[in-house]
């Protein structure tokens, strides 16, 4: 969509736009990080090419493993008793 009025490369650069946000918010304040994230987002939701970028979480074997990896730690919080630690 905004391809047609700033150039074929738009979505590349608001992408680098927002993870240097998040980048130089990590240190400094919260705001910084919710923009950048943001940003980030709606850049997603603007390009639409949403089968691309699920083909490439799919794909992604390491990040698979850590998904799991997290899901069993969510799974395992069935048998604690100690919610609050």
């Amino acid at each position: 969509m905004l391809e047609r009025w700033f150039g074929p490369k738009i979505h590349h650069y608001l992408h680098l736009l927002g993870l240097m946000l998040v980048a130089f918010g990590l240190p400094f304040n919260k705001v910084l990080m919710s923009i950048g994230t943001i940003l980030g987002v709606a850049n997603i939701l603007l390009e639409g090419r949403f089968k691309d970028y699920w083909n490439r979480i799919i794909n992604n074997k390491p990040f698979i493993f850590l998904l799991g990896f997290f899901l069993m730690h969510l799974v395992a919080l069935l048998w604690t008793e100690n919610l609050d630690y």
